[in-house]
């Protein structure tokens, strides 16, 4: 047997090995038996052959399988999508922030390394529920994902406008990248032809061990596209049995003058979700047992990763931190602490930021009077320059510039940050796994949730013991 422990999702409380604790060190040995194999135990790390689809989502998902032959209505340049945004056709969002149709392409924040900015589009071997497209098939390729763009109002351009495509990638970053000489990324875009209006104009082939992203520029210079109802698409063809053969997008971008990669203004903007506001090495804890030692739980240095664009050096000021209860309507707890000012005047690239040390936060993020069992809370983080890319310039809207983290305190301890990029497993005979709790108040423990997730072989009818 091959006994998986995946942890990728706060949002479904089955994904955390979850418990009420009793005082002291709390652990859980889990031993895998089999009946041949290995006398030790083997350590495996694999990709994962499914993941995780919150049930709203999927409901979401269908809704808009449901009503796939409505298009979203044409829009005018410039197009503009750095995936900071719910831009997908099956997101909550309004109409005119929606950049896609109907696609199985999942928005992800941590599975590329270090994108241009928060949130990517990533297309692998999984479909829109998060199942793979060859469930047992032996090394099954071919096409995978599509991410088509809605229709663009390009008719009243010409070939002198300089209209283009631009967009950055990458294969593969901390996922499991595409391979050299065997998967590739394509780009098409549609003409007037009725019976074939796709038209290859861009490609690429996989690259092994891939950690920077690379930026593209496709011109669109055929008459053939100057009509309203242009679209382009890109696919992926690779592996087609789980997240694997990953490509990355990011800053994807169609306008007039477009011939060098977005962005091409003076921005600063997110690139990575924020740590746990809670000590390291917890994600989530029981609420009693964080009001018993607020100090002791709550993060000393809470860093977020940025990137500065533009040619010339730019200043990161009044960043801001909101911390809101969410679980409760009514109940507000509206912390916002004075808005700090770091005055950086040579960012450049990549740099960090402490929400916690740079803002000088000495009062308790969260109020601990507010509940006596559970409690949600949303912390919003901003900067500003916020929404270059929409032109806007509110502090605090949902966009590359802000973001929020959903801080939650229910029955369980967690270690992990929310996702799930690998899984892991035992293979051979009496392999035992241990997870260990160090908690610091006295309590009773009343069940154990464990996420097994597949793992390409067959294990039904195999047995574990926990203990």
């Amino acid at each position: 047997m091959r006994t998986i422990f995946s942890f990728p999702s706060l949002e479904n409380p089955m994904k955390n090995v979850t418990l009420n604790a009793f005082g002291g060190q709390l652990i859980l040995a889990t031993i895998a038996w089999m009946c041949f194999g290995n006398l030790f135990a083997q350590e495996q790390e694999r990709d994962l052959e499914r993941v995780f689809i919150p049930e709203a989502r999927v409901k979401a998902i269908e809704a808009s399988r449901a009503g796939g032959g409505t298009l979203l209505p044409p829009l005018g340049l410039p197009f503009v999508d750095d995936f900071a945004w719910p831009s997908l056709y099956h997101e909550s969002a309004p109409v005119n922030v929606k950049r896609w149709e109907a696609s199985p392409v999942r928005r992800t924040t941590t599975l590329a390394y270090q994108a241009p900015t928060i949130g990517c589009a990533t297309l692998d071997g999984l479909d829109a529920v998060g199942n793979p497209y060859a469930l047992n098939p032996t090394n099954a390729v071919g096409y995978a994902d599509t991410l088509t763009s809605r229709r663009l109002l390009l008719g009243g351009n010409v070939p002198g406008d300089s209209v283009a495509l631009s967009f950055w990638y990458q294969s593969g970053g901390i996922a499991n990248g595409a391979d050299a000489g065997e998967d590739s990324l394509i780009v098409e875009f549609r003409n007037t032809a009725e019976d074939d209006p796709w038209q290859w104009v861009w490609s690429t082939e996989g690259i092994d061990n891939d950690t920077a992203f690379h930026p593209v520029v496709v011109p669109i210079v055929g008459t053939e596209y100057f009509h309203n109802e242009f679209q382009f698409r890109i696919l992926n063809y690779g592996a087609l049995e789980g997240n694997v053969d990953t490509w990355h997008l990011d800053f994807v971008r169609v306008d007039e003058d477009g011939m060098e990669p977005a962005p091409l203004f003076e921005e600063v903007a997110f690139v990575a979700p924020p740590t746990s506001f809670l000590r390291h090495p917890w994600t989530a804890m029981p609420w009693p047992h964080f009001v018993d030692s607020v100090d002791s739980y709550t993060a000393a240095s809470v860093t977020t990763l940025h990137r500065s664009f533009g040619e010339s050096t730019n200043s990161q000021e009044n960043i801001g931190l909101k911390v809101q209860r969410v679980d409760v309507l009514g109940n507000v707890n509206n912390y916002v602490p004075v808005a700090g000012e770091i005055p950086n005047n040579s960012i450049q690239g990549l740099f960090e930021t402490d929400y916690i040390d740079d803002l000088a936060i000495f009062t308790p993020l969260f109020n601990e009077a507010v509940s006596d069992s559970f409690a949600t809370f949303h912390v919003s983080l901003w900067e500003d320059e916020v929404g270059g890319a929409n032109g806007t310039t509110q502090t605090g809207v949902t966009d590359n510039d802000s973001i929020v983290h959903v801080q939650t305190f229910k029955d369980y301890y967690a270690y992990d940050d929310g996702t799930a990029e690998k899984a892991y497993a035992l293979d051979g005979q009496g392999g035992e796994l241990v997870v260990g709790f160090d908690i610091q108040k006295a309590d009773t423990l009343e069940g154990v949730w464990i996420h097994f997730t597949p793992f390409y072989d067959d294990a039904a009818g195999e047995t574990y013991t926990l203990k």
